[in-house]
């Protein structure tokens, strides 16, 4: 949640510039990237025995990787920036 609060605020700060649209689309790309190596991180260790070399490249795509709070921490800042540029 504060990953989408952390997006609006600095959306709206570039507002005053303009660059609105560019600033969200940074910010929500930059914690998708964010929850992505920690959803790679957790399926490592919790499904790969800890070993970066057993796990395939997609390891965190996989849904057993993901829970509730790491979805909420990329949906959030995503809807906020599809918000920004729409209006």
């Amino acid at each position: 949640m504060i990953h989408a609060l952390i997006t609006l605020a600095l959306t709206a700060l570039a507002w005053i510039f303009g660059m609105h649209v560019e600033v969200a689309a940074i910010s929500a790309a930059f914690y998708c990237g964010r929850e992505h190596a920690q959803a790679e991180y957790r399926a490592i260790q919790s499904l790969y025995g800890g070993k970066r070399a057993k796990a395939p490249w997609w390891c965190g795509l996989e849904l057993r990787a993901w829970n509730s709070k790491s979805l909420m921490d990329w949906l959030g800042p995503m809807a906020v920036a599809v918000a920004a540029i729409m209006i």
